[in-house]
Parts: structure tokens; sequence; C-alpha cells
């Protein structure tokens, strides 16, 4: 059985022929030969797994612009012979003698500007290699199957002009992307064992949809140019994907369950832009948010508020606008304040406040942060990472931490610019590491008695009262002024 279309009564643009096994080339040539001398446009052939031959009348006929095969056995081309005209091929489910018969077709279409390839079990081909300087579109579907196949099999591409790029692969294992330039549009859904060297070849394009199965952390990426991005899958590491995208306008997830959600974002982002991400990814479970929006202001999604199962906030290098009276942060035991402006120093006990679960609490000041006092008064508080290091001197007037955790168990400060520091009692305290400038070394020292690990580097010009550790096992001094002799008085385990 076959079809014959027939547009216009003079002449043929299109012929697509869907044939049984039981024709042979003596049927199936005149029909072609017929319709080449009608000025055949669009070629369609479907053998059902039968061995195929184009007919001669179609090389050095310019006026056929698309040729689509599917499902046959291609017989090898002869030497010397040209598709002339062809700007669109498709092979879909086309099986060939050998990888260098993939190769050879696509030489001989000069002009080709459209590709589609489907690969299916009945191709045999291990390495498609296309390598079309002319290739504007490429569309690549490698998903039928239970289970990749023996071997190194997959696809070598070396398109430069491409401009739009679409591939499905769940079943090679050898993927080279050449350099894309002209990229502008990408969709890609495959398993990659090198993503990094897939998403180096889609940095120039500005419309990307990705879904990435790979084991392994890629690479951070720049994307100066991407204005509109969805992402369906995002694994836990891959939260640095994005090193630079200045332009991004449009961020979607189109994700089942979404554990962890890193924005970082140039100023053109407002909160409208932002609240719809945050909302998504808490409909969809939530557990970990970053953002980190380049120094602008930024408000907490109203979403998050009473919504248990985030447990992870970081915020970086934004100015946090003051939070309701009526929020509450009730899942969070995991806080981040890396360079974070608040309008006030009760800003900051206001969103300590409302995080009755906090455990892990990390705060890095910097010259963007006007906080004079960093009052930290946590009752759950096991773990604190202080990092106030930053600058060239310190700020005027009176400027440090004031910190009351009595559950703290690990504590790490390194500050250089504060002038105040007092500590609370810190009876469960386990393992201190203290690197400061401190005008006040014995209320210091007093407060890290119970600590079993200690590493020390106190910068002060005064003398230390003598200090008993009596828990103490492991001790580690990075200075040790001569007046500091006296600076352990008791310290049995050590």
């Amino acid at each position: 059985m076959f079809a014959l279309f027939i547009r216009s009564r003079s002449t043929v643009e299109s012929l697509q022929l869907k044939l049984n096994p039981n024709y042979s080339r003596g049927v199936i040539n005149p029909l072609f030969n017929d319709a080449v001398a009608r000025s055949l446009r669009e070629l369609r052939t479907d053998m059902l797994y039968k061995s195929f031959e184009l007919p001669g009348s179609l090389y050095l006929y310019p006026q056929l612009e698309t040729l689509i095969l599917e499902k046959l056995s291609f017989v090898d081309i002869p030497s010397k012979v040209y598709l002339i005209g062809v700007k669109k091929l498709h092979l879909l489910s086309v099986r060939f003698s050998s990888d260098e018969s993939v190769t050879k077709l696509l030489s001989i279409c000069p002009l080709l500007e459209d590709l589609a390839v489907r690969r299916s079990l009945y191709t045999n081909v291990m390495i498609f290699n296309i390598d079309v300087p002319t290739l504007k579109s490429l569309s690549i579907d490698n998903s039928s199957g239970k289970s990749r196949p023996e071997g190194v099999h997959g696809f070598v591409i070396n398109a430069p002009s491409l401009t739009c790029f679409n591939i499905k692969d769940t079943f090679s294992n050898y993927l080279r992307f050449g350099n894309m330039p002209e990229l502008v549009k990408a969709s890609v859904n495959i398993v990659c064992d090198q993503p990094e060297d897939i998403l180096g070849s889609l940095a120039t394009t500005r419309y990307l949809s990705l879904r990435f199965q790979s084991l392994y952390f890629p690479l951070a990426t720049s994307f100066l140019f991407l204005d509109h991005l969805e992402l369906y899958s995002f694994p836990s590491k891959w939260c640095y994907l994005l090193k630079d995208t200045p332009i991004l306008r449009v961020l979607k997830l189109s994700i089942t369950s979404v554990d962890i959600l890193h924005l970082k974002l140039n100023p053109s982002f407002s909160g409208t832009d932002i609240n719809p991400l945050v909302n998504d990814a808490v409909a969809r479970s939530l557990r970990e948010l970053r953002i980190d929006m380049l120094y602008i202001s930024f408000e907490l999604p109203e979403s998050l508020y009473v919504y248990p199962q985030l447990e992870t906030l970081i915020l970086e290098k934004l100015s946090l606008v003051d939070i309701p009276s009526n929020a509450s942060l009730i899942g969070v035991k995991k806080l981040k304040l890396l360079s974070v402006r608040f309008s006030s120093d009760e800003s900051v006990i206001k969103l300590l406040s409302i995080c009755p679960l906090l455990e892990d609490l990390v705060v890095r000041r910097s010259l963007y942060t006007k906080v004079m006092i960093f009052t930290i008064d946590v009752p759950t508080l096991k773990t604190l990472y202080i990092d106030d290091s930053y600058g060239k001197s310190r700020p005027e007037g009176v400027h440090g931490f004031v910190i009351n955790a009595p559950s703290l168990r690990c504590f790490n400060i390194k500050g250089s610019f504060s002038n105040y520091l007092r500590f609370g009692n810190m009876a469960e305290l386990v393992k201190a590491s203290v690197n400061i400038v401190c005008d006040q070394p014995e209320d210091i020292l007093g407060s890290l008695v119970s600590t079993r690990y200690l590493s020390l580097c106190l910068q002060s010009p005064y003398l230390s009262l003598a200090t008993s550790f009596l828990f103490l096992d492991h001790l580690e001094l990075y200075s040790y002024p001569s007046q500091w002799c006296s600076l352990l008085k008791d310290a049995p385990k050590l």
C-alpha cells in the first residue's frame, strides 16, 4: 500500500510513500521519477524496515528541499553524487551499513539547515558524527529502548552555525558537542557523564530548557546572554550551576520535588519575579533556600512563614526588609547570614526570635553590613560560626557581638574588627576555635571553660587571669605572649 499526496494537478510538491516489504525498487522508482518531473519538493519514504536506495533521479536535482526517511535500511550512496537542494533531512529509525555512511550522507547535502535524528533499537550506528557547517536546527531523539546498548555509542556534533538545538537522550554514553557560538535556543534532556562539557557548548544561548541526569558535579558556567531558563531537574549539588547570568529575566522550575533552591540574581530582579519561584518550590517540599541578591533589597516571601519543611535558609549579599510581627520560620534549623544588611540592630534580634528550632547559625560580617551590635540570644543554638575579618580597619563606635547560647556545643569565631564582645555561659560547649582581637580576654576564656577541644589565637594587650579548663583534652595555641604563662591554672585532662 502506498499513499500519494498531490497538492497541485500539474505539480507534485509532496510525495509520501508508506510501503510494505513486498514492494521492489522497480515499482518505487517510476513513482519517484514522475514526481521529480512534476517539481517534487518534499519526499517521505517509510519502508517498514526494508532496504532502500535513493533513486538516481534525486541526485543533482535542485528542487528537492525536504527528505524524510523512516524505518528503512539505507543502502550506501554512490560516489560523486549530491543532494544539492536538500535543506531539511529527517532520519527516523534508519539503519546504515556503518558509522561512515551517516557521515557520507550528510556530506552530500551542501545546503542542509534542518536535521532530525531519531534513534531506535533498529538503528545500528554507534557514533553519529554530525559535522555540518551550514546546520541551523538540530533535533535528536535517542529515548527509545529499555537499556543502554553495549560499547561506546552516542553523538559527536560540530555545527558552528546552529541556532536551535533539541536533544532527548537517555542511552548515549558518549556525547561531544563542539562550539555553538550562534546558538539561541536549546532544550537538553540527557544522561550525561561530562556535564561541564555540555554546558560549555550552550553558553551563548538565550533560551535554555535543561534536564540533566548526571553523577558528576558540573563546574560553574557563565551564561552571559541567557534570558530564559527552565529547569526540570535540580540535584542538591548543582547550587552553583549558573556562575554568571547578568541578563536572566525568567526562571521556571518544573520539578516534582525541590529539595534545594539557589537563586543568584542580578539587580533587575524584583519581588514579583522571585516570589512565584519560591512559592512553587514551597509547593514542591522545599527544604533549603539560598538567595544571593547582589546587594539589593529583599523581603522574605509570605509562603515561607509557618511553613514547617524549610530547614535551611541562606541569605547572601542582600538588604533584608523588616519581618512582619506575626511571622515565624517554624522549621528553620540552619541559618546563614552572609554579608546581609539590616535596617537596625533590633532587626537581627527579630529574625533570630522567629526561628524557635534554630540550631546552626553562621554570620559573616562585611563593609556592607551596618549592624553595630549583633545580639545572638538563641537558647536552642548548638553551632555558631562568626566571621568578622572582612575590612581594612575597625569602624567607628561600639560594635561587636553579644552571645547568649547556653546550649552551644561548637563555636567558631574569627574577628579582627569588633571592640565589644560579650559571651554568656556556654555550659554545653565541646569544641571552640577563637581567633580575635580582644580587650577582655578573661571574660572570653571564662565562657570557654567547659570545652574539650580549643583552638586559641587571642590578640590582647591585657594580662589574662588564670583560667581553669577542667575538661580540656586538646589545645592549639596560635599566640602565646610571655605574660600568659599562667593561662592554664588547671587542665588535668589535657
